[in-house]
């Protein structure tokens, strides 16, 4: 589904007046995180799996912190290895798939006409770092876990912000003013 195609505008219209009809916090964020998933998985449902057990992981995580005998920096330090783990393999495995081809292929292996192209998940970079920086917060105690793992959830699979990339952080900075929005146009526009 990509945002400059009819289909995403529709999508997100529905979204809204079903969210719109239900005034119950728990029926939007239900909403909210169901419309994040099909969004996520119509990209590629394969990755949907990994999407589900990474906000899970992330989520036990955060509530460990809640612990008052808890190693903040063991779970930290797991936290960073996992996330950044599935982003490495992502970010560079078909390259090392690719190196290893042509290397069997000038040794003669029968692997030589294999596809070793992997698609990194729309957004991974993006919910990744997100993960990280909730995580981070909570260890530095700026901020207090949530215990309600459905606004977590949204809160990582919130699908406009997905896509939105350093918009959003623009806009979700704390020295963000909506009085300037006309700088900021500008200011984004090159990709500061």
């Amino acid at each position: 589904m990509n945002f400059t195609h009819l289909s995403f505008w529709a999508f997100i219209i529905v979204c809204l007046i079903i969210y719109w009809l239900k005034q119950k916090k728990s029926w939007q964020n239900t909403i909210l995180l169901f419309s994040g998933l099909v969004f996520y998985a119509s990209f590629n449902i394969s990755y949907l799996f990994l999407f589900l057990i990474t906000i899970v992981f992330d989520f036990w995580i955060s509530t460990k912190f809640i612990s008052p005998n808890a190693n903040k920096k063991a779970l930290l330090f797991l936290s960073l290895s996992v996330n950044i783990g599935i982003w490495l393999f992502f970010k560079y495995s078909s390259s090392f798939f690719s190196l290893f081809l042509n290397l069997k292929t000038t040794t003669g292996s029968p692997f030589s006409g294999s596809d070793s192209s992997l698609l990194m998940p729309i957004g991974l970079s993006f919910f990744t770092l997100k993960k990280i920086a909730y995580i981070i917060d909570i260890s530095r105690g700026q901020i207090i876990p949530t215990t309600n793992f459905f606004e977590y959830a949204c809160f990582v699979a919130f699908f406009p912000q997905i896509i939105a990339g350093s918009i959003a952080l623009k806009i979700l900075s704390p020295s963000y003013n909506p009085d300037e929005n006309g700088k900021g146009i500008f200011s984004l526009m090159p990709g500061h």
